[in-house]
């Protein structure tokens, strides 16, 4: 019964394809912004919690809703393309200070609406000290805010009746390793 505005950075969504995974693509059930700019989601997501703030204030029932920003990773920032239209190909600090931005401004307003936002993002190595360490892209601002943070990965799943196109596995299993969890006490989760 929630009602979900998808930010797709990526271009990947599909309202036919969504619709036909039974989800109700209705305007008032599912919501598409596309956009790749952290300035414009900021400011997009910081009016929207702005109304529903207002309405909560002025006792109205606000409508069940959960945000999905999918993903992170492909998002820029508007001077990252203002150097690309001039041909330069410069090192971008405003799209981390951007996202640390985004999250410090959003992330109370979700917790007194009652809001969830689930973010998908990319992560890397950093192999900046003895031990190589996974961690997520885009500076600590997710990092910081997130009430439950966790790493996915993939393997082969096998089930033995395998044939030549199967490709040598029946599915995938995937294993959810909780990085940080302030709700429950932190597990690994697997499921195929």
């Amino acid at each position: 019964n929630y009602s979900v505005i998808y930010i797709d950075t990526e271009n990947s969504i599909d309202l036919e394809g969504i619709q036909k995974m039974g989800i109700d693509i209705s305007p008032d059930k599912f919501r598409l912004i596309r956009s790749n700019k952290v300035e414009d989601i900021n400011i997009a997501i910081t009016q929207l919690l702005d109304e529903l703030k207002e309405a909560k204030l002025g006792g109205y029932d606000i409508p069940k809703i959960i945000i999905v920003l999918d993903s992170i990773g492909m998002m820029s920032s508007n001077k990252e393309k203002e150097d690309l239209l001039k041909g330069a190909m410069k090192q971008d600090m405003t799209r981390a200070k951007g996202l640390n931005a985004l999250f410090r401004s959003i992330s109370s307003d979700l917790g007194y609406l009652d809001i969830p936002m689930v973010c998908c993002n990319h992560t890397y190595l950093d192999m900046n000290s003895m031990f190589p360490k996974e961690i997520s892209k885009g500076g600590m601002g997710l990092v910081y805010s997130a009430s439950v943070l966790g790493f996915l990965s993939k393997s082969k799943l096998k089930d033995g009746n395998e044939d030549d196109m199967d490709l040598g596995q029946s599915g995938i299993s995937v294993l959810f390793k909780t990085q940080k969890n302030r709700l429950a006490k932190p597990k690994k989760i697997r499921f195929d």
